[in-house]
């Protein structure tokens, strides 16, 4: 759990027990919930520090390193947009957009932060890693990830990772249909995101189907009951 998710945690831990606090005391302000209000004050002020001094240490890096900290991100499976090394690399231009081509040589999920920062601050490079490695890094990423909020909700909206797999076009297609017959569960966190992906209990091969689609300018209705998307993948011309 990284910095940002515990201090949500120990933000609405701490919301919870002042709300609680203030039902069951009188008068609701007391000694006790200042002090926590001190404390929850602190904890936000702890955070900012780190993420102030985390930022000025990945500036500071040169593009090799900094590539090693995305592909650190990646295995853990941070987003984008969860990723303080990503909203620093893509602000780099020139050389550095080349070093980090030049950094990405494993066709694997490892390497899907630093390809999307790629795409981001020079499409050149981004284009000439070759249709084969950028296949090989996103269905790798699609396949294997823990929680999907990178590639977004069919439905809803395609993030980074599932608009640079449609950007594809048809050489994707074949990649992605092995996925069709996935069947393990693609979360995703947030509170309401969650309550959507529980709301179609979304699968790998929703999210196959889903995006295959999309290349072929056929977009899909919201369908809810999984038995009618998975009769959507019958009729699907392989």
């Amino acid at each position: 759990m990284n910095v940002l998710h515990r201090l949500s945690f120990r933000l609405g831990w701490l919301l919870a027990v002042l709300g609680g606090a203030g039902c069951a005391m009188s008068p609701p302000a007391s000694t006790g919930g200042a002090a926590m209000l001190k404390d929850r004050d602190m904890v936000v002020a702890d955070a900012q520090v780190k993420r102030e001094r985390t930022a000025q240490q990945l500036k500071a890096m040169p593009m090799a390193q900094l590539a090693e900290q995305l592909e650190a991100d990646a295995r853990r499976g941070r987003e984008p947009s969860n990723s303080m090394a990503y909203t620093e690399a893509i602000t780099r231009r020139g050389d550095d957009a080349r070093a980090l081509a030049q950094a990405l040589r494993t066709p694997d999920r490892s390497s899907l932060l630093g390809l999307l920062a790629l795409r981001r601050i020079s499409p050149d490079a981004y284009r000439d890693k070759g249709a084969v490695f950028r296949l090989g890094v996103l269905i790798d990423a699609l396949k294997n990830s823990q929680y999907f909020n990178a590639f977004g909700l069919p439905h809803v909206k395609w993030e980074e990772a599932a608009q640079a797999i449609v950007a594809e076009g048809e050489p994707a297609i074949a990649a992605l249909t092995p996925l069709l017959g996935d069947e393990r569960p693609a979360p995703v966190w947030g509170s309401e995101d969650y309550v959507e992906y529980r709301r179609f209990d979304y699968r790998v091969q929703d999210y196959a189907l889903a995006l295959i689609s999309a290349i072929r300018k056929q977009p899909l209705p919201a369908v809810v009951e999984r038995a009618e998307r998975l009769k959507l993948m019958e009729r699907l011309p392989r």
